[in-house]
């Protein structure tokens, strides 16, 4: 035991979305004209993200084979989080994230938080940003457990680490204690502690305004 956090990150897309390369331009920092067809367990850098407490970050590349769902499915129940890919040039590939990911990401790891990665946008034949948005929108209302969408470029190494932030992020720093994603509004919990906390912080203002009020009628007496 080194004293740091482990947090399992699950990469998880169809065939061809840029799931390998994605950890590979995120841990390394370089892109590969000829991936393998799966990475084995990726160890990030220690120094890779400055958090609140030190951690191991490791990353799951998952084989798009039909005969390896079984094994994919295992590596979604032992995420931490999920990073769901799709190919922004393949509009299939974004339709399934609903038909078929995101059902079954939520009926694997219910609690797991989810990233989804908008993969290879780095040329004109990406889909058009609107129709992009306009899906995701509709996605996230549906499946309240998408924290983000990102749009990335493995070739061009941008975003690609962002992708990886934030899925640390999700999971040192849950929102779901405090926010209820389907209606956007803080959860019960959250409103007693932070009317607990101020009425703890009101209480000696409130005193010091009786004192002087006290003070004021006798003086006026």
């Amino acid at each position: 035991m080194n004293g740091r956090r482990r947090i399992n990150v699950a990469v998880v897309g169809d065939r061809g979305v840029g799931k390998t390369s994605l950890i590979t331009s995120a841990a390394q920092e370089v892109f590969s004209e000829r991936p393998v067809p799966v990475l084995p367990p990726t160890r990030f850098p220690t120094d890779f993200a400055v958090v609140s407490e030190p951690v191991d970050v490791i990353a799951f590349d998952t084989s798009s084979r039909p005969e390896d769902a079984q094994a994919v499915d295992e590596t979604i129940k032992a995420a931490d989080v999920v990073i769901v890919c799709f190919d922004a040039q393949r509009k299939g590939t974004l339709q399934r994230l609903r038909s078929d990911w995101l059902p079954r990401i939520t009926h694997l790891r219910p609690a797991a938080p989810v990233i989804i990665a908008c993969c290879k946008d780095d040329t004109e034949e990406t889909l058009p940003t609107d129709q992009v948005r306009e899906f995701m929108e509709g996605l996230i209302r549906e499946f309240p457990v998408i924290e983000v969408s990102i749009r990335t470029s493995s070739r061009k190494l941008r975003s690609v680490l962002d992708v990886f932030y934030q899925a640390i992020k999700t999971v040192l720093y849950p929102k779901a204690p405090l926010l209820d994603a389907s209606t956007g509004r803080l959860t019960t919990p959250c409103v007693k502690a932070l009317l607990r906390i101020f009425l703890m912080c009101d209480s000696d203002g409130v005193r010091r305004r009786n004192r002087c009020c006290c003070c004021c009628c006798c003086c006026c007496c």
